[in-house]
């Protein structure tokens, strides 16, 4: 047997290189979202094609595949999709996107609106207006009716939200926030009906009756979907699938899960990483975790006083669907003005984006959309108020009459709390009380004989009533007789 050189070897080892490189290379990939693709359209074959964005000509093209770092990719077959996800077509979007292109302007981009929302310095400031489309009007208007049509929604503002948050579907690369729309009832009160309605026009619109772990992430990074779960005692069926942290970061931008998913491979080559951000629609007849409730936009499905004979059917969505398609495709390349965030806290944060969509398609329907905000900010300090949190900042309120060198002891604030919570066949003891008065910012400390107390601190308890929605002034008289405290 002849041996090989050193030099042979390794141009053998180089010859296979090249081979799989070549075989990489000409290897059909399937991709279903990278910058720039407005979305994925279907053909007259009823095939799938990109239809992508250029930046330089701001103009749009469509194409069977795409080439990007030396790889050809192609648009996944359908068959490889799931059946409920509908596409739109590529010519009704081509029609539409030239019907807007060649529609009325309603305002110039030399307009400008004072911007009156809670900006981060406070301020009020003047910004420059886009233009407006009564292309972009009418599709509003056209959304709104459909819902209509559809399912009753509790209070009418709620549709403009509806609305706006259909094409905030299209636009999420410009959005750091996404509210989880969160529809909660009891049976038979339209909450399927309308999370229908509203996921059969989003972008991607995944409706999704059962959950996985594996496959929810794959819907999340893959797909790039706009998720609609409908189901029964939901936050229990996400905790049994382990996809807690999916739901509870998908409503913000820049939060990865990781997953290990080959423990054999070692360090750093087992774990796989995952962006879930997106937008989200519950409908469940259970609330869900209180953390995931504060990113959420939640509506109390109630009787409706209307009949419908209107099925909800993807295909009767399918026209707006596509209008929404074309005005992505003829929006992608335009600078939309920041807007100032018109709610505190995290409300602020998650309508921000929304509101931003607003004033760049029907700024006419500002004022409606501003009270419906705050209605939901008004109802949200309002069960803050009902919550534990808040039930144990009115119990230390309450024992204001009782503090003693600027302290209260917290089997006081313990038993106040016990005695207007009936409900529970067990009392809370007073160390979970001052735990929880201790992340809510308050100084806890050990008294003299060993008992635990809260400090009253008057700022930062003005602070926690203002948070809270807590409109109470109860008189503070304090005890005379001085008590030594040690600080713990």
């Amino acid at each position: 047997m002849v041996k090989k050189t050193v030099d042979e070897q390794l141009d053998e080892q180089l010859k296979k290189e090249l081979i799989q490189e070549s075989k990489e290379k000409n290897k059909i990939s399937y991709k279903a979202s990278f910058p720039n693709l407005v979305d994925l359209v279907e053909n007259e074959n009823h095939e799938l094609e990109y239809l992508i964005f250029d930046p330089t000509s701001k103009s749009v093209s469509v194409s069977p595949s795409v080439i990007i770092d030396d790889r050809t990719y192609q648009p996944p077959p359908k068959n490889l999709l799931p059946h409920n996800l509908l596409f739109p077509r590529k010519e009704e979007v081509l029609h539409y996107i030239f019907e807007r292109k060649n529609s009325k302007i309603e305002k110039s981009v030399s307009n400008s609106i004072k911007k009156d929302g809670i900006g981060d310095d406070g301020d009020d400031k003047t910004i420059n207006k886009n233009v407006i489309f009564y292309w972009d009007v009418e599709l509003y208007d056209q959304i709104i009716e459909y819902y209509h049509g559809r399912a009753e929604l509790p209070e009418e503002g709620l549709y403009d939200v509806m609305t706006v948050w259909a094409f905030h579907t299209y636009c999420m690369e410009r959005a750091d926030f996404s509210p989880i729309i969160y529809f909660l009832g009891l049976p038979e009160k339209g909450k399927s009906r309308m999370l229908k309605s509203m996921i059969y026009i989003a972008r991607r619109g995944l409706r999704k009756i059962s959950l996985t772990d594996a496959q929810v992430l794959r819907d999340c990074t893959h797909i790039d979907a706009t998720l609609a779960l409908d189901m029964m005692n939901l936050w229990e069926k996400i905790e049994k699938a382990g996809s807690e942290d999916v739901f509870l970061n998908r409503p913000e931008r820049g939060i990865d899960v990781s997953r290990v998913n080959r423990p054999e491979k070692g360090a750093f080559q087992d774990t796989d990483y995952y962006t879930v951000f997106g937008p989200t629609i519950f409908a469940t007849n259970e609330t869900i975790h209180e953390i995931l409730d504060t990113r959420a936009i939640p509506i109390i499905m109630v009787n409706s006083k209307k009949e419908f004979t209107l099925k909800v059917q993807p295909e009767d969505a399918l026209p707006i669907k596509e209008k929404l398609t074309a005005w992505r495709a003829s929006t992608m390349g335009d600078m939309w003005p920041d807007v100032g965030r018109i709610a505190k806290s995290r409300l602020g944060d998650i309508t921000q984006p929304l509101y931003q969509v607003l004033m760049n398609i029907n700024p006419a329907r500002e004022e409606a959309f501003k009270k419906m905000v705050h209605e939901i900010e008004k109802r949200r300090l309002a069960e803050k108020v009902d919550s534990t949190s808040g039930q144990i900042i009115l119990a230390l309120l309450y024992c204001q009459d009782q503090i003693e060198s600027g302290c209260i002891k917290g089997q006081l604030i313990a038993n106040k709390y016990n005695e207007g919570n009936l409900n529970s066949k067990y009392n809370t003891q007073s160390r979970t009380i001052l735990n929880k008065l201790r992340s809510m910012g308050l100084e806890t400390r050990t008294l003299h004989g060993g008992s635990m107390g809260v400090v009253w601190n008057e700022d930062r308890i003005n602070s926690l009533k203002i948070e809270f929605g807590i409109d109470i002034e109860i008189p503070k008289t304090e005890k005379q007789q001085p008590e030594l405290y040690y600080t713990k």
